[in-house]
């Protein structure tokens, strides 16, 4: 548990994200840990052992990566932008897709289409009351 509350930790400061997504940052830890822990059945990690498959590495992402979420065509109009910004904060268990934070709009959605970016998360402010995000 020490492990998981420390790696949680050190993810929110690296990219000086707020505590509110605290959660989301656990989430991340122990899915990164279960991708990457060493295991002394066969050389298999934990997440191969559970789910009895390989792990497809195309997948892992950095927790607060600035991502391009697509707007569809129904839910813009002509001159609006096709995208917005967010960052990507977790990978949800139930559903295919990400969790990803919006600042502008003060608000965590599930989202499958989407463009990972290069860019600094300098220019997104981010809100430290959200009321939007899960409570544990």
């Amino acid at each position: 548990m020490r492990t998981i509350v420390e790696a949680a930790r050190t993810i929110l400061h690296a990219k000086d994200l707020p505590k509110f997504l605290w959660a989301e940052a656990v989430n991340t830890a122990v899915y990164t840990i279960n991708l990457t822990g060493n295991s002394s059945v066969d050389g298999k990690t934990p997440y191969e052992l559970w789910y009895n498959k390989d792990i497809d590495l195309n997948k892992p992402r950095v927790f607060g990566e600035i991502v391009h979420v697509h707007i569809p065509k129904q839910k813009r109009l002509k001159w609006d932008s096709k995208s917005k910004k967010g960052l990507f904060v977790e990978y949800p268990e139930c559903s295919k897709g990400y969790r990803v934070y919006f600042p502008f709009e003060n608000k965590t959605d599930i989202v499958q289409d989407v463009i990972f970016g290069k860019e600094q998360n300098k220019d997104l402010e981010v809100k430290e009351n959200n009321e939007n995000t899960r409570k544990y």
